[in-house]
């Protein structure tokens, strides 16, 4: 096989000082295949001696008998045993080439994604910018907007309970327990918070010291923290909102609402982005930061370890959520969530010695009844407040 017939296979053809790599396709291996067998089938003709008519015919037919077999019975198996042979060495040679491709691309994707870069919220304001200047302080607000509506909402969920009902759970239909445990979903799906702030833990840990533009850990650390409160913070008011709701439509407008409240980070950095409060944090806002991570193994299996440990949190949170509808669920035909006392608060009005009339008892004189016979009917001296 020539040098040609081998960069064909493994599908590289230079081209001046660079090189163009393709992948062999099937057609180009069976046109090789077939000039392979051309090429047996030549040596093949080239092997058998040609004789002269002017050698001796005994001569020949003596080679004929003590050194050559039939061409009819060498021919085809032999040159079906080496296109055998030649077919599987192409085939592993595209197969080789094949993995040595995918390797590289697995490689290059592997190193375009060392870079995170960070996301578009004021949170990024907090790793970012200077501590002493508006952008930082824009995040700390933002921060404490969505945390005090969350805290306040959490707050007027837990006032509806009672003394025998303290979480306030709602008796509820089928159908809405089954858009309650869709509401759940929806939710945990819809908050980023949590696998954001984890996700940024992981990058803090994989960048690299020597890198031209390196992020504090501590600061990342601490953005990622307060990302995670508020993504628990909104994943407990979900679920005392959704426990307490009956009816379909308040279910979604309140998981809606929460999401709107948890991402006002989101819409202030939008608002600073597009110059609506200072051309300063116009400015802080439009810059592109990446933490510039390390490519080695042991950052890549971290990366790995991150992933894991985010997908574990995502089904932790999501059935856990599950598992407490659930019991809910199975406690409700008892009536564990119904009512079990009813108070009765009167008004400040008070009328003393007030005769009530007892209609179930009649008398004739006063000594029928306990207090006051009058009219036919017993009379008591009671304390009225109305």
């Amino acid at each position: 096989m020539t040098k040609a017939d081998e960069e064909s296979i493994c599908g590289v053809k230079s081209i001046g000082s660079g090189e163009i790599k393709r992948q062999p396709s099937w057609s180009d291996i069976n046109s090789l295949i077939g000039r392979i067998e051309t090429l047996e089938q030549e040596r093949g003709d080239e092997a058998i001696p040609l004789v002269t008519a002017s050698d001796d015919a005994a001569g020949v037919d003596d080679y004929k008998e003590n050194n050559l077999v039939s061409t009819k019975e060498l021919e085809p198996p032999t040159l079906r045993r080496r296109a055998s042979s030649r077919r599987g060495i192409i085939t592993r040679m595209m197969l080789g080439s094949r993995r040595g491709s995918i390797e590289e691309d697995v490689e290059e994707v592997e190193q375009k994604y060392d870079d995170f870069e960070l996301p578009e919220s004021t949170f990024t304001f907090l790793i970012a910018e200077p501590i002493i200047s508006t952008s930082f302080g824009v995040g700390v607000v933002s921060y404490g907007m969505s945390l005090a509506c969350l805290v306040l909402a959490l707050c007027n969920e837990l006032d509806n309970g009672t003394d025998d009902n303290p979480y306030g759970i709602a008796e509820v239909t089928m159908n809405v327990r089954a858009v309650q445990f869709l509401g759940v979903i929806i939710g945990v799906l819809m908050d980023d918070e949590i696998p954001t702030g984890l996700e940024l833990i992981g990058k803090a840990l994989e960048q690299r010291k020597d890198s031209d533009k390196h992020f504090s850990t501590c600061r990342i650390f601490l953005s990622s923290l307060l990302r995670i409160s508020i993504g628990a913070m909104f994943l407990t008011c979900l679920f005392f909102v959704v426990i307490q709701e009956s009816n379909v439509l308040d279910i979604f407008f309140d998981v809606l609402a929460l999401e709107f409240v948890e991402s006002i980070d989101d819409v202030v950095f939008q608002l600073c982005r597009r110059g609506f409060f200072s051309r300063r944090l116009k400015i802080a806002a439009n810059q592109n930061h990446a933490i510039q991570c390390s490519s080695s193994s042991g950052t890549r299996r971290l990366r790995k370890w991150s992933n894991r440990i985010i997908r574990f949190v995502y089904a932790a949170i999501m059935i856990g959520m599950c598992v407490g509808l659930s019991y809910i669920t199975a406690q409700q035909p008892t009536g564990e969530y119904g009512c079990t006392s009813i108070v009765v608060r009167f008004g400040d009005e008070v009328w003393e010695d007030s005769w009530v009339t007892l209609v179930d008892k009649m008398c004739s004189v006063d000594s029928d009844c306990s207090q006051k016979c009058f009219q036919g009917f017993c009379h008591e001296k009671r304390l009225l407040i109305y």
